[in-house]
């Protein structure tokens, strides 16, 4: 049915998006124009009878209301995102203000956290509470911290302005190198002469160091080139060891700090049992403590901890700043001094991704300096398994160190460098930049992923670690029972697989200071160690030692050529590591693999040496039992 034309919509005019009717008013019949229909006038959506209509002024000024209330909240927010990103902005636009705002602040915060221990202690002194500073866990033990911690933060502050002078007084000292070599050999010397003087007529002691002498002396008849022999990295390792082994067993302070140093790396594993007996209740991991309940999850917690001090940053400065140190010091590459720092608290195939980009280009030699330095040392993520067998954590934590650095020396003196090396200082930093672009895509996002993903990886570890007890126990005792037969055959009783290593290892042992009547049952462990792996030698050491086998000398000496992963097993899974690394270097490593687990071996026995030249009676009072759990 056709009203007709009815009432035209009002057309109203704007400009630019916006309408120009100002006030109330022209809002309102802005608003009416818009929701009338054509044909009728009545607004949409409005009932048509039986209810009234509101005013169209009332309608006018609730949509002027929401509209308003809707433009404020959307300022609020603006503003609310602008002070938000505000901080941000500032930091990305002012880096080096911010971080030395965000430097001051940690440093404020430690100032004022040292004054309230320092008036703590005042206040327990004045009571009688406790008796002078506390350097084993104390506030002595804090203040130490923090002088190691800012003397090394001034040294690499001042570095950039005394860096150039020093480098130019080398330079200038260069001609009187003659002179300085002349006075090195003096010093040496000396020290040999007082060496002498303290070992006095110990028997055993003056083995060790024929052992020290001997074991280099071979090391230079079976060089592949012996007569381009760097000496300074071979002698100013040899030297660091030495100087480790006086530190750390012939000093009493050195015996202290490393003891004292000990207890927290023991006290730090055993945080993992709250995460054990969580998981495996008390029982299996304290009461009635079961290996692989009570040791082997110590692994993932060392893990994670390891990865999250990846995350911060934590671990590349210190294994840098070592490296560093190791490289001005022996003359070695800055890759392979990193790999060896790397090497006191990494395994074998953890300290090489320190340095994977560079990997593909290392010579033969290098190549052959990190796996043997790999092999010589051995992880702190197991370290709580050796204990749990009855090691003392202060014998392998000096082994750890010493090995290290020895195992640099033996490998420049097995293998010398014969190449041009491509991962000098200067190649390093001509290559930053494709160094930073080199970074693993799947970086972690931050410190609770770094943790999960170092948990994560440690399942490798504790299942590498049971396979291979499992399956080296039992083909052992395999072996075992096939030789021992075979001995029966023909008249031979008691005759084992263990024996046949025992007499080959005799003559080595001997050189290390064991007593003659302990070298067969030093040399078995040795044996079992090169041929199975240690964690088969540190289990027998632990039976050996509940027997009464072994003195407290044969004991540390044990531990100090047990502490390392160079056995055939490992050398299988250090070729298979750098061949995925670096594939185009896989003939290199094929090549210098087997000379590189000689080079570890020997290194474990070099350190075993120096620590029987140096141990006296006075050495082993009574070896503390740092463990208190006990296998069956």
């Amino acid at each position: 049915m056709d009203h007709g034309p009815g009432p035209q919509l009002q057309e109203v005019r704007c400009g630019n998006g916006d309408c120009h009717q100002k006030g109330e008013e022209g809002l309102a019949a802005a608003v009416l124009a818009a929701a009338k229909v054509p044909g009728d006038g009545v607004l949409k959506g409005t009932p048509t009878a039986g209810v009234s209509e509101s005013p169209p002024e009332d309608t006018a000024r609730r949509k002027a209301a929401a509209t308003s209330s809707s433009s404020s909240w959307a300022t609020a927010w603006r503003w609310a995102s602008a002070l938000a990103s505000t901080p941000r902005a500032l930091v990305k636009r002012h880096p080096v203000a911010a971080h030395r705002l965000s430097a001051a602040a940690v440093h404020t915060l430690v100032g004022v956290y040292l004054a309230f221990a320092v008036l703590h202690w005042r206040r327990q002194e004045s009571g009688h509470a406790v008796n002078g500073l506390d350097f084993n866990n104390g506030l002595g033990f804090l203040l130490i911290v923090l002088a190691v911690l800012y003397l090394g933060l001034l040294y690499y502050a001042v570095k950039p302005y005394l860096g150039p002078w020093l480098r130019g007084a080398a330079q200038k000292a260069s001609p009187r190198a003659r002179l300085g070599r002349a006075a090195v050999g003096a010093v040496a010397a000396a020290l040999l002469v007082l060496l002498l003087v303290d070992i006095g007529g110990d028997v055993r002691r003056l083995v060790s160091l024929l052992g020290v002498v001997v074991f280099n002396v071979l090391g230079l008849v079976f060089s592949r080139h012996p007569r381009q022999v760097r000496w300074r990295p071979v002698l100013s390792g040899l030297f660091l060891q030495v100087l480790m082994g006086v530190l750390t067993i012939r000093l009493p302070q050195g015996r202290l700090a490393l003891k004292c140093l000990a207890d927290k790396v023991t006290a730090l594993l055993r945080c993992a049992d709250a995460g054990s007996t969580f998981v495996f209740s008390k029982v299996l991991v304290v009461d009635s403590p079961v290996f692989a309940f009570s040791v082997l999850p110590v692994v993932f917690f060392f893990s994670s901890l390891i990865q999250v001090l990846y995350y911060l940053g934590a671990m590349q400065w210190v294994v840098s700043r070592v490296g560093g140190v190791l490289q001005a010091v022996m003359g070695t590459t800055e890759c392979e001094s990193v790999n060896a720092a790397g090497s006191v608290f990494l395994g074998m195939t953890e300290s090489p991704l320190l340095i994977k980009p560079y990997i593909a280009r290392l010579t033969s030699s290098e190549l052959h300096a990190v796996m043997g330095t790999g092999f010589a040392t051995a992880s702190g993520s197991v370290l709580a398994a050796y204990i749990s067998f009855g090691a003392d954590s202060g014998h392998l934590l000096t082994a750890s160190v010493m090995s290290a650095m020895g195992a640099l020396a033996y490998s420049k003196l097995l293998l010398p460098e014969t190449e041009e090396s491509r991962t000098t200082a200067e190649h390093l930093a001509a290559d930053e930049a494709a160094g930073e672009a080199a970074e693993d895509a799947d970086k972690d996002s931050s410190a609770i992923d770094a943790a999960a993903r170092g948990a994560s990886a440690g399942i490798n570890i504790v299942l590498n670690i049971a396979a291979n007890l499992v399956a080296f126990v039992s083909l052992l005792h395999l072996v075992n029972g096939v030789v021992t037969w075979l001995g029966e055959l023909v008249g031979l009783q008691d005759f084992s697989f263990e024996m046949v290593l025992a007499y080959l290892f005799v003559p080595v042992v001997w050189l290390m200071g064991v007593e003659p009547a302990e070298c067969k049952s030093v040399a078995t462990l040795l044996g079992l160690k090169t041929v199975i792996n240690e964690f088969v030698a540190f289990q027998r050491m632990g039976r050996m030692k509940d027997d009464g086998d072994l003195s407290p000398r044969s004991l540390a000496v044990s531990t100090l050529v047990l502490c390392g992963f160079a056995n055939l097993g490992s050398l299988a899974i250090l070729m298979s590591v750098l061949s995925a690394i670096a594939p185009t270097a896989r003939t290199r490593v094929s090549d210098v693999a087997l000379r590189s687990l000689v080079a570890g071996v020997v290194t474990c026995c070099i350190t075993a040496s120096i620590g029987g030249m140096l141990m006296t009676e006075e050495s082993f009072p009574d070896l503390p039992a740092l463990s208190n759990r006990t296998l069956s």
